[in-house]
């Protein structure tokens, strides 16, 4: 067993896994070392950490991101490590290095927990770096959100600290190991939000499974795990506080999406909710991914036939299209009756699982699949209309197919190794494993099944039961439990590292019944039973039959190319250039099944020599170095497909359109047009919705009605997009147009053709749709050919294809109204916006009470000025100049944060026209200032936290330097020989494997 002085002190210790973990990271992300390149990133790329709204450290307090829609409030930025790196390193700092950071972190993370759970050192330096590179971690960190691997890096940092105290530990030193755990699991929510809520509670099962295994009677255990977990949620929702209180207020509360699992007002399961809640669900047969590093393919573009074809993030409504059903609320259905076209029909389920046909009226039809339906129906058009044939299908659905940014591969050497652990631990008294160690193991492999079993969502039952939990209806994508199965197994795999360094490569050859002398396999192989001969056996045979199903993947090639074909094309031809592709991610997927079998035989050999006792004794080091070798080149070669990076001056170049939008941009907005484009320019499409939107926009500060990113809409958002939404009849069409008018959508993208249309059907009277600029797209400077999004660029044309439109039909951003109308009733505020006999220049709707004394109607013809002194995403002044008294309406979302100021006197804060931000201005010249203040006292709790944090830390250091000379005193030693026992044929130590 380890003396007190082997696992207390890591910190000189920590010096060769962080070297090691900074050459390897640093090789991986070299190029994030050269000027002007970035890492690439889904969710905050460079453009997102360039925009005001995200730069200013006033978003500790609140943040609002006035850059997508009407204006959003974007919670307040959390006190954690991410937001400390990105104030310190800035946009282009943080741009490169985040991801290698948050790797590195969760590497130094998982050391510390395996030093301190006294595991040998070589299983301290693999465990972290198969945390750091394995493809579910590392994919995470570079796909964007290395928020969540420093969530990780948290909790093995708590789980550490746990385990560090033992029954002969000092009180003092006890509690404040329990208390910085809890700060540690709080700093987790802080960075991963919602995968902070669900890591937490798997730490809260170690933290009462650690004391059940402690001493004392069972009730005393029990009491002493739920009193530490107690004190370590006490701590955490300390830190977290603020995190905790602005998610519940954005992400819970106020959206248009219940938390409970059924829909409001009713005890119907809410299909909707479900499918937004398990869109990223595992499908079963994809568990070979963890297997087989890109056998589906790695990010959405990855070259050479790299193309992602899995069913990750596919629409559920597509896996009810391709079996046929069930049938749930929204599914379209087309309906049509040969010879009774007229009958013909497209209709959706409605909420209560009904459609509503001609004749014959509503039929329920939930959970049924489309050869039922058909019967059903024949029948009941039989009784109407004898012999009458039906014919129903699904519609097909618009949304994804396929996405995903990340891999789940744990390495071949991490599954041979934890596979190997798990057996011993299952062999009783048999294993080297001592009983505490084979619990420890048993533990970590039930956190991983039932982490996996989570993990595959909609595809299985389980995930239903957690997810009609009191609010876990809130949390989306079941794919996130994967990161926990990564987590569990990547400590199963340190204890197998342990397990094998302490019995095959500490204990000297001798000690080997019949080990190996020198390199000579065959002697031990001839004279080996039991156990060893059973796994060396089975590891050779998992070898042959993995070449032997690569052999049969090969040969199944052309069908796997159909198999794509029908995926991605169903029932349509396609082109030679497309079949060529559907080929090439064919042969790609092979080829990672040959690397995989490659590896996985290197880690065999490896392990099988280890068994051997090739590398016992003085060569112990050689074979920790070969199975590391294999771990990092296995984990390297799969991982480097996660890795783009961007010449960003190249990216976010600016052109003619982007630079009139930058202009004043806060007096704007600008939207895609909702019409299809003509196909010689349909590539404007996605250079809008994935270049322009998702990141110029957002590098220059433009601000745009199309929202990038908003899983959780805020329910009177939804309320408002839903009241002026076209209905596809000719009543509504004036609500696309109204829509932009409210919203101050001056400007608008599309093609230049649509003109006269948009003057014609939209704007007959006034006919206010005009041509900004007119353009074409082109290739940028130097580019010959065509390869991807960023190569494009326009260019002005007189008469160009696609056109920016100006709107002057818009309202401005600011206003001032001296004839208003109050309604306080908002389905009836709804209403009136949406009337087509509105007019929002003349007439602004109050949707609360007015300051006292204030009359609630005016009709005072609409007279003043109003004009911008000053622009910031939470603070902006205007100045105003009105004859009458006014109300000034600015067209940005309303949100209780804000506050108003009248002449520097604070003034009420106005809804109007439903959903944007007004006050009341009395006559003469006045200086309106409009300041984002949500409450900050959150902020102050979670920094107080981090301060205690950091006193606590300093003052474990202490602690634990003085209970480290303590344990150096001499001491009497023994005189007798360590008790030696025999067990599977071999000679070891009794405490080779005690890990404390």
């Amino acid at each position: 067993m380890k003396t007190a002085s082997e696992y207390v002190r890591p910190y000189p210790k920590i010096i060769l896994p962080l070297t090691l973990l900074v050459v390897v990271l640093c090789g991986l992300f070299w190029r994030a070392f050269t000027p002007g390149i970035v890492h690439f990133s889904n969710d905050g790329p460079l453009g997102v950490q360039m925009a005001d709204w995200v730069r200013s450290p006033s978003g500790l307090a609140g943040a609002w991101n006035d850059l997508n829609s009407i204006g959003i409030n974007a919670a307040a930025f959390p006190p954690s490590i991410s937001t400390a790196l990105r104030f310190v390193v800035g946009p282009v700092g943080y741009a490169k290095f985040y991801a290698p950071v948050a790797l590195l972190l969760v590497g130094l993370g998982a050391w510390f927990f395996f030093n301190r759970l006294g595991l040998d050192r070589s299983a301290c330096l693999l465990g972290a770096l198969a945390a750091a590179l394995n493809g579910t971690f590392f994919s995470t960190a570079c796909w964007g959100v290395a928020s969540q691997v420093i969530t990780f890096s948290m909790n093995f940092v708590a789980l550490g600290l746990v385990v560090s105290n033992k029954p002969d530990t000092p009180v003092a030193l006890r509690y404040t190991r329990l208390i910085l755990a809890g700060l540690a699991v709080g700093m987790g929510v802080l960075e991963g939000f919602d995968i902070g809520a669900i890591f937490s509670l798997f730490t809260a099962a170690f933290v009462l499974f650690a004391a059940f295994n402690g001493q004392g009677t069972l009730i005393k255990r029990i009491t002493n795990g739920l009193a530490n977990i107690a004190l370590i949620a006490l701590f955490a929702g300390f830190i977290a506080s603020q995190t905790i209180v602005a998610l519940v207020a954005t992400q819970i509360k106020g959206v248009a999406r219940a938390a409970s699992g059924t829909r409001a007002g009713t005890k119907q399961f809410d299909w909707a909710a479900w499918d937004w809640a398990t869109q990223w669900s595992l499908p079963k047969t994809e568990t070979l991914g963890l297997l087989v590093p890109g056998l589906f393919g790695y990010r959405m573009d990855t070259p050479g036939g790299g193309e992602y074809w899995g069913a990750v993030g596919r629409d559920p409504a597509w896996d009810r299209y391709f079996a046929g059903g069930p049938l749930v609320p929204r599914t379209l259905l087309a309906v049509s009756f040969p010879g009774n076209t007229n009958l013909d029909t497209t209709v959706a389920v409605d909420p209560d699982g009904k459609i509503s046909l001609p004749l014959i009226g509503e039929v329920n039809v939930l959970g049924k699949n489309i050869a039922q339906v058909k019967a059903q129906l024949e029948e009941l058009y039989g009784a109407k209309l004898p012999g009458q044939q039906v014919n129903i299908e699904l519609v097909q659905p618009v949304g994804f197919l396929r996405y995903t940014g990340g891999g789940n591969y744990l390495g071949a050497v991490v599954w041979l190794v934890a596979l190997w652990a798990i057996a011993q631990a299952l062999r009783g008294g048999a294993s080297v494993f001592t009983p505490l160690n084979r619990r420890q193991i048993v533990f970590w492999t039930v956190v991983s099944v039932i982490a996996l079993l989570l993990a595959y969502g909609r595809h299985a039952p389980f995930y239903r039961f957690f997810y009609m939990l009191p609010y876990m209806s809130a949390i989306r994508n079941p794919t996130k439990f994967l990161h926990v199965f990564t987590w569990a197994m990547i400590v199963v795999f340190a204890y197998g590292v342990h397990g094998l360094s302490r019995c095959y490569l500490q204990t000297i050859a001798g000690n080997l019944a019949g080990a190996a002398h020198g390199w000579r396999i065959k002697s031990w192989w001839a004279t080996r039973k039991g156990f060893e001969r059973t796994w060396s056996t089975g590891l050779i045979v998992v070898v042959a039959a993995s070449t032997v199903a690569l052999l049969i993947y090969n040969s199944m090639q052309p069908e796997l190319v159909g198999y794509l074909k029908e995926m991605f094309r169903p029932g349509t031809q396609i082109d030679e250039n497309y079949m060529r592709s559907l080929q090439e991610m064919a042969a790609f997927s092979v080829r990672q099944a040959a690397l995989f079998v490659l590896f996985l035989a290197a880690g065999a050999a490896v392990m099988i020599l280890t068994f051997s006792g090739a590398f016992a004794g003085k060569r112990a080091r050689l074979g920790t170095v070969l199975l590391g070798l294999v771990l990092v080149c296995d984990l390297a070669r799969a991982n480097h497909y996660w890795t783009v990076f961007w010449d960003y001056k190249y990216k976010y170049a600016s052109n003619p359109v982007i630079d009139v939008l930058r202009d004043k941009p806060y007096e704007h907005r600008v939207a895609i047009l909702p019409l299809p484009l003509p196909p010689q320019i349909a590539l404007f499409e996605q250079l809008y919705r994935i270049e322009w939107a998702q990141h110029h926009f957002q590098y220059y500060n433009i601000q745009s009605l199309d929202i990038v990113q908003m899983p959780r809409v805020p329910g009177d958002l939804a309320a408002f997009e839903s009241a002026l939404a076209h209905r596809g009849v000719q009543d509504t069409l004036h609500l696309v147009a109204r829509r932009w008018q409210l919203t101050n959508t001056r400007y608008l993208l599309g093609a230049a053709m649509y003109l006269d249309a948009l003057n014609d059907r939209l704007d007959p009277e006034q006919r206010r749709f005009n041509f900004a600029m007119r353009f074409d797209l082109a290739l940028k400077p130097g580019i010959e050919y065509f390869s991807k999004l960023e190569d494009v660029t326009v260019v002005p044309a007189s008469q160009g294809a696609l056109a920016l439109f100006e709107f002057k039909g818009a309202l401005p951003r600011a206003r001032l109204y001296s004839t208003w109308q109050v309604t306080t009733n908002d389905d009836a505020a709804l209403k009136i916006i949406a009337d087509k006999e509105f007019d929002p220049w003349q007439t602004v709707l109050v949707c609360t009470p007015l300051p006292a004394g204030v009359p609630e109607t005016a009709t005072n013809q609409n007279t003043g000025t109003v004009e911008f002194q000053s622009y910031s995403p939470k603070q902006l002044v205007l100045k105003t100049d009105a004859r009458d008294p006014a109300i000034l309406l600015l067209n940005d979302k309303f949100d209780p944060g804000w506050q108003v100021f009248v002449d520097g006197k604070p003034a009420q804060l106005l809804r109007c026209n439903f959903i944007m931000r007004g006050v009341y201005v009395p006559p003469g010249t006045h200086t309106v200032e409009f300041r984002f203040e949500p409450h900050a006292k959150p902020l102050y709790v979670s920094l107080a936290a981090i301060a205690l944090g950091i006193v606590l830390t300093c003052m474990l250091m202490r602690l634990e330097r003085t209970k480290s000379a303590e344990a150096t005193q001499p001491t009497p030693q023994p005189s007798t020989a360590p008790e030696q026992t025999r067990k599977s044929g071999k000679q070891v130590t009794k405490n080779n494997v005690d890990t404390a």
